[in-house]
């Protein structure tokens, strides 16, 4: 792997210290005045990460992120592999987590399926199903970027099914009041759980095409059939239909 990509991937892998909860220090500006700027230039990764969690303590979370993000850029500037992407998808799984974790359960639902819609925005050739497309005046809509991502093998007929899943329960709970909707809070529980999953998998085969790169899992490997797919269908009662490749909510949901 080249220095720059290198650089690159300490900077992606420093995001995580913005979200860990461990204490934050005191006097993080006297401490800064004390590292080697050099190192963290050059992507020294504990010199890095130390500043990072200063600068955090210091300005928040926010700006922190926005500082890790300049120096991503810097480094794609100047020749390194990875491209914003592999730094921005990073982060919204972070902040999907956080939100999650946090009992913000209808954010991080919101914040997901957003980030998985541009995720998918990146991944599938528009132009191969609509020729005429113009990014700065056309708007392509989540469900279809779904079935073009399978029609071009982009994702597997198990994470179609997933990602139509989280859409249908985003689209329920953006739309209509709690009244309306019907849902429990156990399918917005659910919902949750797959979206991070999901956002995860995109991360790891973004990193994967980049050879040599190597990431850690953000989250455990799970089988998405008996942890999700089982749920959604054998203890909720939604049923895929196969031929129009959408999901049937049950009356009892409706």
């Amino acid at each position: 792997m080249d220095q720059l990509t290198k650089w690159q991937l300490a900077t992606v892998k420093s995001i995580q210290v913005l979200y860990e909860d461990d204490d934050l220090p005191e006097n993080a500006d006297e401490q800064l005045e004390t590292l080697d700027r050099q190192s963290v230039l050059l992507g020294d990764g504990p010199e890095l990460e130390a500043m990072i969690r200063l600068v955090r303590a210091r300005d928040g979370r926010r700006l922190a992120l926005s500082n890790l993000y300049n120096m991503f850029s810097q480094y794609c500037q100047a020749g390194g592999k990875l491209d914003r992407w592999h730094f921005l998808h990073t982060a919204e799984l972070f902040e999907v987590q956080r939100l999650f974790g946090e009992q913000e359960v209808e954010a991080s639902l919101i914040r997901g399926t957003s980030a998985l819609e541009h995720t998918l925005e990146e991944e599938v050739d528009i132009t191969a199903h609509w020729p005429d497309y113009d990014p700065d005046e056309d708007y392509t809509r989540f469900v279809k970027l779904i079935d073009w991502a399978f029609e071009d093998g982009v994702m597997t007929y198990q994470d179609l099914k997933l990602h139509h899943f989280v859409r249908t329960v985003r689209n329920r709970f953006a739309h209509h009041t709690w009244l309306d909707r019907g849902d429990d809070f156990d399918i917005l529980v659910l919902s949750g759980r797959v979206i991070i999953y999901l956002l995860d998998a995109h991360v790891q085969a973004r990193f994967n095409a980049i050879e040599e790169v190597e990431l850690e899992n953000f989250i455990e490997g799970l089988d998405p059939d008996e942890a999700y797919l089982g749920v959604i269908e054998d203890d909720h009662g939604w049923e895929f239909r196969e031929f129009q490749k959408r999901w049937r909510v049950p009356d009892s949901q409706s």
